[in-house]
C-alpha cells in the first residue's frame, strides 16, 4: 500500500508559518506532518528549521539524526547537525559531520570553515588553519574565514600572511568594524603604527563603542 504524500497545501501552509516567524507554531505542525508522512525528507528539514530558529540544538540533533536515516547523503542535513553539536559544545561529533560533509560535497566550503573552528577549539592550531586555508581556497570571499585566518595567523606569529587577509576582508566588507580593528592589531604587529592608527579610528567610526579600539590609539599615543 502507497504511503499517504502531503498535499501541496500543507507544505505551504508550514513554510508561511516559518516565514511569518511562528517558530513554536511551525514545530508544533511540522512535528505532526512528520507522524504523518514519516518518510518525507522535507517536513523534518522544516521541523529542524523551526527548531534552529528557537536554539534548541538538542532538538535539532533528534531531528536530523531521524532525517539522515531516510536520507544517508543529506548533505545540508549533516551540515547542520553539526552546526547544532558545536552549539551544544559536543566537537568531537561536529568534527566528525564536517568531515562527511566535506567528503560528500567537496566545494562545501562552510563545512571546512566550521572545521577550522572546531580543532581550534580543540587547540590544534594546525589543523584548524589548514580548514580555514582550504575554506579560502574554495571561497576566497567568504568574510568569516578571512576573519579567522587575519586573527590567527597573527597569533601565531604570522603578521604579514594575517595582513593580507584582513586587507581583503576589510575591502570586501569596509563597514565591518571588527575587520578593521583586526587589521589594525596587525598592523601594530608589523610596527606599521600610522596605517594601525587609520585602521583603529575606521573601526571606531563604524561603531564608536568598540572600546578594545579606543584602548589600542590610547597605547599608540604613549
Amino acid at each position: 500500500m502507497a504511503l499517504p504524500q502531503p498535499t501541496q497545501s500543507e507544505v505551504q501552509a508550514l513554510m508561511a508559518l516559518l516565514q511569518a516567524g511562528k517558530f513554536a507554531e511551525a514545530e508544533d505542525k511540522s512535528r505532526h506532518y512528520t507522524k504523518k508522512h514519516p518518510k518525507i525528507l522535507g517536513f523534518y528539514d522544516l521541523l529542524s528549521k523551526a527548531q534552529i530558529a528557537q536554539e534548541d540544538y538538542s532538538g535539532v540533533v533528534r531531528t536530523l539524526k531521524k532525517a539522515l536515516k531516510i536520507k544517508p547523503e543529506y548533505v545540508d542535513g549533516e551540515y547542520n547537525l553539526g552546526v547544532a553539536y558545536m552549539a551544544l559544545g559536543k566537537t568531537p561529533e561536529a568534527i566528525s559531520c564536517f568531515l562527511n560533509v566535506a567528503e560528500k560535497k567537496p566545494d562545501f566550503f562552510k563545512a571546512y570553515n566550521n572545521l577550522g573552528a572546531c580543532y581550534i577549539k580543540q587547540e590544534d592550531i594546525e589543523k584548524g588553519l589548514e580548514f580555514y586555508r582550504k575554506s579560502y581556497e574554495v571561497q576566497p570571499d567568504f568574510a568569516p574565514t578571512l576573519l579567522m585566518l587575519g586573527v590567527k595567523l597573527r597569533e601565531h606569529g604570522e603578521s604579514k600572511k594575517s595582513e593580507e587577509y584582513l586587507e581583503k576582508l576589510t575591502a570586501l566588507q569596509p563597514e565591518f568594524a571588527v575587520g578593521h580593528y583586526s587589521l589594525g592589531l596587525t598592523k601594530v604587529n608589523l610596527k606599521k603604527d600610522n596605517e594601525a592608527v587609520e585602521s583603529f579610528n575606521i573601526a571606531l567610526k563604524l561603531n564608536p563603542d568598540l572600546k578594545e579600539a579606543k584602548e589600542e590609539l590610547e597605547k599608540l599615543k604613549t
